[in-house]
């Protein structure tokens, strides 16, 4: 319960009581990927881009990365790739680098996530979600890239 009501406070953009559904979510279940997920995801939109992606990988090496638990992931890296441009004043080309591997890697995710769906459900992924998710956002023109019958990939993780 405390997962899904965290999911609702970041739908409602209220991600700190979120992060403290999912803490507790984990603290009461470790092996729950959805919490980790879920707690990556509010940890990138409030700027932690480090400890959000820390939690995307946790529950991608978790448990199946089913296509929702890569979407989810590729979610978290997109939002982190937004907070970790805060710091590139201080960090120069070594931040730009961050923010070019995370986009990379949301794009990777994606790509599974989508590659790993029955083929029936592919069309309306596309346009359905990725295409309307604002999360992805500043991925867009990446994401078209992605070919409606291409076969399966491996991103790494």
């Amino acid at each position: 319960m405390l997962a899904h009501r965290g999911e609702l406070y970041l739908v409602t953009d209220a991600p700190r009581p979120a992060v403290r559904d999912f803490e507790e979510a984990i603290r009461r279940d470790p092996s729950n990927p959805d919490a980790y997920n879920g707690r990556g995801l509010a940890r990138a939109i409030l700027g932690d881009h480090q400890k959000a992606v820390a939690d995307a990988l946790i529950a991608l090496r978790m448990a199946e990365p089913t296509p929702r638990r890569l979407y989810n992931a590729a979610r978290i890296y997109a939002k982190a790739a937004v907070a970790a441009t805060a710091d590139v004043r201080r960090t120069g080309r070594d931040g730009v680098a961050v923010i070019a591997r995370y986009q990379d890697q949301a794009v990777a995710l994606v790509r599974e996530s989508y590659n790993r769906l029955p083929g029936a459900q592919r069309a309306s992924f596309l346009r359905g979600v990725m295409e309307t998710d604002p999360a992805l956002s500043t991925l867009r023109r990446r994401l078209r890239t992605i070919e409606p019958t291409g076969p399966a990939t491996s991103a790494e993780h």
